[in-house]
């Protein structure tokens, strides 16, 4: 019982081991939610799942990366024709980091990460009206995306590890100006149909906040 009692002992003293060994290579699956926190974008959460790789340079600095899923969701509130219209934009998204341990398993972290889209949607936003016999329609649709196809982010925020979980909290700035096209459709029952071509150009940067949980390897 006592050998049991010991091996059990060691066993919750490896899982509750902090940061990796220096020198040593670690694998975190991660999973998480990213919130869109820059006006004049309405917020809406969205998702987030990859792979981050640690490297343990000393006791105290470790170095991360990975490759990561990313899907953002926001809506413009500005454009009074237009702010029904709800982006979904996917992301691929590769962080650079440097993570300073400043308490036991409790880590600043800061660094920049590359951004790549992936693919750019919008959900179908449609009103009818009617007046004077005629009916008119009008639908919108996204022709372009809130930012550029490949751009660059700075990531700062804290880290916090237990029995091999990381829960991670980041802050994410944005080093490219909001920027939106469009296309307004108006179709009347009497079949004409006109289009309509906008857009929005913003010195705003987009930033996220995003949260994170994984197990370490």
């Amino acid at each position: 019982m006592n050998k049991i009692f010991i091996i059990v002992l060691l066993c919750l003293a490896t899982m509750a081991q902090a940061q990796a060994e220096k020198g040593k290579w670690t694998f975190i699956p991660m999973a998480g939610a990213n919130l869109i926190v820059s006006e004049p974008l309405d917020y809406k959460i969205g998702v987030t799942a990859g792979v981050r790789v640690d490297w343990q340079a000393t006791d105290k600095v470790a170095v991360s990366s990975g490759v990561f899923y990313s899907l953002e969701r926001y809506r413009m509130n500005t454009l009074t024709a237009n702010n029904d219209l709800c982006i979904n934009t996917g992301r691929m998204e590769i962080p650079l980091l440097a993570n300073v341990y400043v308490y036991k398993n409790l880590a600043l972290k800061a660094g920049i990460q590359a951004n790549l889209r992936l693919h750019s949607g919008v959900r179908d936003q449609e009103k009818s009206w009617s007046a004077y016999n005629l009916v008119l329609t009008k639908s919108f649709e996204n022709t372009g995306d809130a930012m550029h196809v490949f751009y660059f982010s700075v990531p700062v925020g804290i880290s916090y590890e237990f029995n091999r979980f990381v829960i991670d909290l980041r802050y994410i700035f944005g080093l490219q100006n909001l920027r939106l096209s469009y296309k307004s459709k108006n179709s009347f029952s009497s079949g004409q149909t006109t289009t309509f071509y906008g857009g929005y150009i913003s010195d705003k940067k987009v930033n996220k906040l995003q949260l994170t949980i994984g197990y370490r390897l």
